[in-house]
């Protein structure tokens, strides 16, 4: 004869409690299926935004540009690194910034060059170009037209040069140009090439650029690249953005990661709660039926662990039987769910994906089972043999002159077992608080339905407004939207309004004696009502602001200073160098005053409310569009003390007596005429010596304008900035004042469009701000992915809040259940002395209205608590005039379907005779 083993026992016991555990083996099934479901999306999410990466920048994860002192051997020996691939640079196409280069084979590997038509150039004169590179050289060139143009090899003499477009390359340069970081000089190339030619291409002059392209090694990242070498020629490239950044892309790697997987995530964990509520009520309900085992157990000498290991071998038996059922399950449920979003992940099932998968199925059954499991194992022997909890709390019972006998059995069902209905309580407390959610969704979802859009497309440029290191002046952009573009975005068909935001910087011509408010922007002392000083900040430009102003010929020349040792020293040295490049300019340009650098937005000034915004004078768009008048926004600045001591000033304060000093305009006025030079620079400045500034300053585009100031606007609602002045884009070109950087247009159409007259509008909107650097944002697109997301999120949470309120209902008629089904004798005594079917459901409903009224209780509790702090940290608000009586109905629904199924229950022992009820089974 076989010994017997704890499996055998267990196999045995549920052959032949097959109906026992079917809950049991569904609540397994189900959470190996949300575990598989739950890792298999997360990671499609992951692997989906991944193939886009890679399709842009390859498998890039850093980049070091043109450093020739930092050798591959250096790189390699370093051990940070796995693949390493160059990217060579030879040339430029004359008056542009598109630049010409070859990879060799790893940096092909690694960057994933490829073309979205025709091919590779593979010999001498074949070229691949990216069709933004085309449309900033105005060029309408196709795969198989020749070109020539006249190349500028790096440090070399121009050349000509033709070549055959074999190919158009995927788009990268946007990417991974970084040249708008740094100031670019001509002795370091920070550009990346939006043309491949052949690397058997020959230039008589000039060097070819290497940069390096490389993948991290296992456990390496950008921190540790930084630590090995303190040198900024390293660029991390993120790989959620497909962008290179100066810094270390984690922080914006790992927040991407987290918005991506949070939301499904979140569901996941809430649908396993449920489920292990759920695998914890079956567990309950098996071991209930097996109470007269554990106290015979008990009573022979079994330990708690063994009452642990016998009955909690069941659960395990039927979880090795439910895995590859889970598992198959699970894997077309993924399968369906990332065929519905195609586009936001991918179905890519690993292998090493089924051990989280069991890791978390396996942590969901062990907490589930194992509290159960626990109470069972804790009971003593005769207190599993026969119920002795009456006796331990007779005490606290007293005898009643009235006696109602249903009162009195529900009373004790609560006072007997008052922790039995926590699990319950708690599910529907989840239940209200899902139903709080879903309304919020619902709210957010209608407002953002009723609301109005009128701007189908945005462009917006890719990078900054480029560095150059002159304080007066502005770059001319290398490439940008000219007038004739924005004239055939406007002139587009169904176009019915296209604005321009664009900006430049101009100087102020200022003379005579410091007004206070730009004394208090050079930096003043302030002093506190006992009269001691208390800060010494300047409001405007940081800690040099305009203390230039102020400084003459005979202030002595204060001493170099690095910022990290001694900033006051490092501002000392700044304003100083400022102050020679305003006497450079003034000498360049026999200047009448000292220049005032003032940022000129150009802007839609009819689209802009003036509520409140206005100080003085009137908004005369007519003369605006003339030229013969500006708008000057001098809001007034607050300076105040942050929470660890530091000073700050802004626009704006939540609390006006906490500012420790306000500065009002007390200069610009209306009427008030100004006289403007706009200063442009063809490239960044070299040297900083006096010589250097005074021949680049005088080696500048000069514009001069002399305007009025038609209002003085003071009010953050107009705009968000320091000290500028506003016009419009007639107003501009009527002043002479060519904007320098394009930050952006919108575009409304004149009506609805169908969807192949929408994409044909992208498409020509897309070539059009190629030649600009700048990139289109398709409004119509993201407002129908928002709704369809509106509606995925809020079927799948009220899929979510009908699974949260089955389980509270059935956890809540599972308890009557197991309570009725060990009252047989009980309620069989009952009926023979007279009691009806109302009389016995009234011996039940007390504890469960109890355990609905505590969990609708907290629930509630806890959404107005939230609701009141979201409130207060937001300054956004909630709807609980509205969610919480929904909360109310929907409590009071879960207690109907709890007392019907308590009949349904109760019905199963009515149905029995009354000798069947008494007598010992």
């Amino acid at each position: 004869m076989k010994q017997l083993s704890i499996n055998h026992i267990s196999a045995a016991s549920i052959r032949a409690n097959r109906k026992t555990y079917v809950s049991l083996a569904v609540g397994i099934v189900l959470s190996v299926v949300l575990a598989t479901v739950m890792t298999l999306c997360a990671y499609g999410i992951v692997q989906a935004r991944e193939q886009k990466v890679i399709q842009t920048v390859g498998y890039t994860d850093c980049i070091l540009l043109d450093e020739p002192d930092i050798t591959g051997d250096a790189l390699r020996g370093s051990g940070l690194f796995d693949q390493i691939g160059q990217q060579f640079v030879v040339a430029s196409v004359k008056d542009s910034n598109v630049f010409l280069g070859y990879t060799d084979e790893t940096g092909q590997e690694v960057l994933c060059r490829s073309c979205v038509e025709g091919r590779l150039p593979e010999a001498p004169g074949e070229i691949a170009i990216e069709r933004s590179a085309l449309e900033k050289l105005r060029l309408e060139a196709e795969v198989g037209d020749s070109v020539t143009w006249t190349l500028l090899p790096v440090d070399g003499v121009e050349e000509e040069h033709r070549f055959t477009i074999v190919g158009i390359l995927k788009e990268q340069t946007s990417a991974l140009d970084v040249s708008n970081f740094y100031l670019t000089t001509g002795q370091r190339v920070l550009n990346w090439p939006a043309a491949l030619i052949s690397s058997d291409d020959c230039f008589a002059t000039g060097r070819v650029v290497v940069h390096r392209v490389m993948t991290y090694s296992p456990l390496s990242n950008f921190s540790r690249v930084e630590k090995r070498w303190f040198y900024g020629a390293f660029f991390g490239v993120s790989r959620t953005q497909a962008m290179a950044y100066p810094n270390d892309p984690a922080a914006t790697d790992l927040a991407a990661y987290t918005q991506l997987t949070g939301m499904l995530l979140v569901l996941g964990l809430a649908l396993l709660l449920a489920v292990c509520i759920g695998i914890s009520s079956a567990m309950e309900g098996v071991l209930s039926a097996k109470t007269e085992e554990i106290g015979m157990l008990r009573a022979v000498g079994a330990t708690k662990r063994q009452i642990r290991r016998i009955f909690g071998r069941d659960a395990w038996l039927l979880s090795l039987i439910a895995l590859p059922l889970g598992l198959l399950v699970g894997l077309l449920a993924a399968w369906i769910v990332c065929s519905l979003s195609p586009n936001e992940m991918v179905f890519a099932p690993r292998v090493w994906l089924i051990l989280p998968v069991i890791v978390i199925s396996a942590l969901c059954i062990a907490v589930a089972s194992g509290l159960p499991l626990r109470r069972a194992s804790k009971q003593m022997p005769m207190g599993v043999l026969r119920d002795t909890a009456l006796l331990r709390k007779a005490a606290s019972f007293q005898s009643k002159q009235s006696f109602r006998a249903t009162e009195l059995i529900a009373a004790r069902q609560l006072r007997i077992h008052p922790w039995r209905q926590l699990g319950a309580a708690l599910m529907v407390m989840a239940t209200l608080i899902c139903t709080a959610f879903v309304g919020e969704m619902g709210y957010d979802a209608m407002s953002e339905l009723s609301r109005s859009h009128p701007v189908a497309f945005t462009l917006t440029p890719y990078g900054w407004i480029a560095a150059h290191g002159y304080a007066f002046a502005a770059m001319k952009p290398e490439n940008q939207l000219s007038e004739q573009d924005v004239a055939q975005i406007r002139n587009l068909p169904q176009v019915a309004y296209a604005s321009f935001d664009g900006q430049t910087d101009v100087n102020l011509i200022f003379n005579g004696e410091l007004p206070e408010y730009f004394q208090t922007m050079a930096g003043t002392t302030g002093r506190a009502d006992d009269g001691e000083t208390v800060w010494e900040y300047s409001v405007f430009g940081g800690g040099s602001g305009m203390n230039y102003l102020a400084l003459t010929d005979d202030d002595p020349e204060p001493p170099e200073a690095l910022y990290e040792e001694d900033s006051a020293a490092w501002y000392r040295r700044n304003t100083w160098e400022k102050y020679r490049q305003m006497r450079a300019v003034m000498e360049a340009h026999n200047l009448s005053g000292k220049p005032i650098r003032l940022t000129l937005f150009i802007i839609d000034l009819s689209q802009v409310d003036f509520t409140d915004g206005i100080a003085e004078g009137k908004v005369d768009l007519a003369a605006i569009d003339a030229g013969e008048q500006v708008l000057v926004y001098a809001p007034t600045y607050y300076v105040s003390k942050t929470e660890n001591g530091d000073l700050i000033a802004a626009t704006y304060v939540w609390n006006r007596r906490e500012a420790l000093a306000e500065y009002h305009n007390d200069y610009f006025y209306a009427g008030q005429r100004l006289d403007l030079t706009q200063l442009l620079c063809d490239s960044p400045a070299g040297t900083e010596t006096y010589d250097a500034w005074l021949a680049g300053y005088a080696q500048m585009e000069r514009n001069d304008a002399t305007v009025t100031v038609g209002a003085v606007l003071d009010g953050k609602s107009i705009r968000d900035e320091a000290l500028c002045l506003l016009t419009t884009e007639a107003g501009a070109r009527a002043l002479g004042f060519p904007a320098t950087f394009v930050s952006g247009m919108q575009i409304s159409l004149t009506g609805d469009v169908d969807r192949e007259t929408e994409e044909a509008l992208e498409a020509r909107l897309e070539r059009i701000a190629m030649r600009g650097d700048m990139r289109v944002y398709n409004w119509l697109q993201s407002w129908r992915e928002e709704v369809a997301s509106m509606k995925q999120a809020f079927a799948l949470f009220i899929a979510l809040l009908l699974l949260f309120f089955t389980v509270a209902v059935a956890m809540q008629v599972g308890n009557a259940g197991r309570r009725i089904r060990s009252d047989a004798r009980m309620i069989g005594t009952l009926r023979a002395v007279g009691a009806d079917e109302k009389a016995l459901l009234g011996c039940y409903r007390l504890p469960l209205l109890l355990t609905t009224g505590i969990g609708t209780a907290l629930g509630i509790a806890l959404y107005l608590v939230f609701a009141v702090w979201y409130s207060s940290q937001t300054m956004l608000h909630l709807h609980p005039y509205a969610i919480a009586p929904a909360m109310l109905v929907l409590a009071a629904l879960c207690a109907l379907c709890c007392l019907e199924g308590l009949k349904m229950r109760l019905k199963t022992v009515l149905d029995q005779s009354i000798v069947e009820n008494i007598r010992e089974l």
